[in-house]
């Protein structure tokens, strides 16, 4: 500015008094060019869009159903896994979610580099372990380490759901689920740095009685270059329609050694409490049936099959002669 366009003091003091008295306006200025705010979490960064998560919740519902199915043939009890939520979160908060002891599958998906996380509650896998080593698995002892024979045991569930993984990303592409080892110390499971985010799937599993969570953990990095794959209709739609042939043969290899309590019923009959008390050794009972009819045969106390009490080679047997229905059963 020039010397003579500087305001004097005397011209500085009338346009402060203008200003006051209303005499003046002073407009508040043009906000065009003024960038927004826009909030950002430094300890929760969000890298992932809603509609990618949305896609990796489809692709883990199916993996949920194809685990229920193939566990529940392992196991040869009713498994129920249930996805309850997909986040993003930093890999210290995931670390610092696990329970110690723990039961973690560090695992791969090649061609991709980096590892992954699944992360079993503990009960829960020894649960597991009990009812593949014949046991019913609802009486186990409390958390604490696993010996080498229950680690070889419970590396078969991990093995299980690295098939299942495989398949339900399919649909994104073509990779290899390979376990690198288990871990029981969380403390020691370093698949990336503690400020990077990591992207986890969380689960609700039942057995029986017994239920606890599990969860599947993603670095960023290591699904970095698959995230813009994770969009379009097509997951709007659902994923797998059901499980694969092979998923199929499986459960149905596992459940034909499970082993079935076949009952026949010869017959009822009705006794007084005094008929009861006076009963000995020897005495002969009247029953309702008939030597011709027909009896009923229970596979696991359900009501299945009809049949004909025999002989056979000296054994007393039944001959099946048709499944129970609403007009057959006796």
């Amino acid at each position: 500015m020039k010397p003579h366009e500087m305001l004097s003091q005397e011209e500085i003091d009338a346009l402060l008094r203008a200003v006051r008295s209303g005499e003046v306006t002073v407009s508040a200025g043009s906000e065009r060019g003024h960038a927004k705010a826009v909030v950002y979490n430094f300890r929760r960064p969000s890298r992932v869009s809603k509609e990618q998560l949305r896609a990796l919740e489809i692709l883990h519902e199916d993996f949920a159903k194809l685990t229920t199915a193939s566990l529940s043939g392992m196991l040869r009890t009713m498994v129920d896994l249930e996805l309850e939520a997909v986040e993003q979160i930093s890999y210290s908060e995931y670390q610092l979610a696990i329970a110690s002891p723990t039961c973690a599958f560090v695992f791969n998906m090649e061609p991709l580099r980096g590892g992954a996380v699944l992360e079993l509650n503990p009960h829960v896998a020894s649960v597991m372990i009990h009812r593949l080593l014949g046991g019913h698995g609802f009486d186990v002892p409390a958390t604490r380490d696993f010996t080498e024979i229950e680690r070889a045991v419970i590396e078969r569930i991990g093995l299980r759901a690295m098939v299942d993984l495989q398949q339900a990303w399919q649909q994104v592409g073509a990779f290899v689920f390979r376990i690198l080892h288990l871990e029981t110390n969380p403390q020691f499971i370093q698949v990336t740095s503690p400020n990077e985010v990591i992207l986890v799937a969380t689960f609700r599993i039942k057995i029986g009685p017994v239920a606890g969570g599990l969860s599947l953990g993603y670095p960023y990095l290591l699904l970095e270059s698959l995230i813009p794959r994770l969009g379009g209709q097509r997951w709007l739609t659902g994923g797998a329609q059901g499980p694969s042939p092979e998923t199929r043969a499986f459960v149905i290899r596992e459940l034909s050694q499970s082993p079935l309590t076949l009952r026949a019923f010869l017959g009822t009959t009705r006794l007084t409490v005094r008929e009861l008390l006076n009963l000995r050794p020897g005495q002969l009972v009247p029953l309702e049936t008939k030597p011709d009819d027909a009896v009923r045969v229970d596979i696991n106390d359900v009501p299945t099959f009809i049949g004909r009490p025999g002989t056979h080679r000296k054994h007393l047997a039944v001959e099946i002669l048709g499944r129970i229905d609403e007009r057959t059963e006796p």
